[in-house]
């Protein structure tokens, strides 16, 4: 996904950020999100001029899948700020694949694993929580979320919202714990009412127990390897819509303040856009912003993104060089739309437009509000 996500940026980069509308890719998207406009939520402003932004169902709660992971990375951030977590701290493979279940994330940790092999940085097959916090946001490796996760506890997780003055926004809660709930595992020989009766509470004991206990997690993960196989995608897409939910507004406010070094302290939200702006280390997107900051996510039927950009404005006349924040949430995606979009980061050239093009975002608006 990673590397895609790359080459799709410096393509639409070098290409001048403008193409001709008839073969636009990123107008194509935008017509067949017309035609399910009350799956999408789409905001998008300059940050110079936030009122003239497009607010489409801005504050409808979605399904976050991964982009939630940025709520974790601002709790690293203000830990290590406190000097209450050390960025260094070696943290062995083993407690990280505790909460993998290979064929459930794309990809994302074997990706990570390969990238650091190859540049050297897993020795003794260890990771600093840096790097760790580095998976998680960069490749989105569901494994390195869920370290983080239950190592700062559910306590720290359920009060983040409040602490970040998110209104519309869910607390992170444990990703393997909430596959597991998709499938409802039964193992043999255990009594099913151990299992107590909220989602919310089913996912972290079982977080829980994956860390605790090798053979369950190697139980869970030969388990989860079966499940696509057993749920279909319209199962899996309705399973999807339990997962924690946020507002575009919100998360395209909160990548605002990133960028301006006003989420929780200046030091926190550099800390933050240190991981963020992965993007800013291909060459080819150097060459067309100044600044890129992005996590995406998806699951079953769900796409969703944040972003803030600094667009250069020597890229083409007219197009939009001032700080920009933008959110575009989807749910409900029918299998023919979202295995293909998925699979090819189809939908990227319609973030990358709005980011840029202010005629687009009226052009969006005008589309959506149909």
């Amino acid at each position: 996904m990673i590397q895609r996500f790359l080459f799709l940026l410096t393509i639409f980069v070098l290409a001048g950020l403008s193409v001709c509308a008839q073969d636009d890719p990123a107008e194509a998207i935008l017509n067949v999100l017309a035609e399910r406009p009350h799956d999408v939520s789409l905001v998008v402003y300059s940050l110079d001029d936030p009122e003239g932004g497009l607010y489409h169902n801005a504050d409808v709660k979605r399904p976050l899948a991964s982009t939630i992971k940025i709520l974790v990375l601002a709790e690293y951030a203000r830990r290590v700020e406190a000097s209450a977590l050390d960025p260094e701290e070696l943290v062995p493979m083993d407690s990280v694949e505790a909460y993998f279940f290979y064929g459930t994330d794309g990809g994302a940790h074997a990706a990570a694993v390969t990238a650091f092999r190859e540049a050297g940085r897993l020795e003794n097959d260890e990771l600093t929580l840096s790097e760790i916090t580095e998976a998680m946001i960069r490749f989105s490796d569901n494994g390195a979320a869920d370290y983080l996760i239950v190592r700062f506890g559910r306590e720290a997780m359920d009060a983040l919202p409040e602490r970040l003055g998110l209104h519309y926004a869910d607390p992170p809660i444990p990703i393997s714990g909430v596959f597991l709930n998709w499938d409802q595992p039964h193992i043999e020989g255990e009594d099913p009412s151990i299992y107590p009766g909220q989602p919310d509470d089913r996912a972290w004991m079982f977080a829980r127990r994956l860390r605790a206990s090798e053979n369950f997690s190697d139980d869970m993960g030969d388990w989860m390897e079966g499940m696509t196989a057993r749920m279909s995608y319209d199962a899996q897409s309705a399973a999807a819509l339990s997962f924690p939910a946020g507002s575009a507004r919100e998360y395209a406010g909160w990548m605002a303040r990133v960028y301006r070094g006003e989420l929780i302290s200046e030091q926190v939200s550099t800390t933050m856009l240190g991981f963020l702006d992965w993007p800013m280390d291909n060459p080819g997107v150097q060459q067309g912003f100044d600044q890129l900051a992005t996590k995406g996510g998806s699951l079953a039927g769900i796409l969703t993104s944040a972003y803030v950009a600094d667009a250069r404005a020597q890229n083409a006349t007219g197009l939009d060089s001032s700080p920009t924040a933008l959110a575009l949430f989807m749910e409900g995606l029918p299998a023919g739309v979202f295995g293909p979009w998925s699979s090819t980061a189809a939908h990227q050239p319609l973030e990358m437009r709005l980011l840029v093009d202010p005629d687009f975002r009226d052009l969006a608006q005008e589309s959506l509000g149909k």
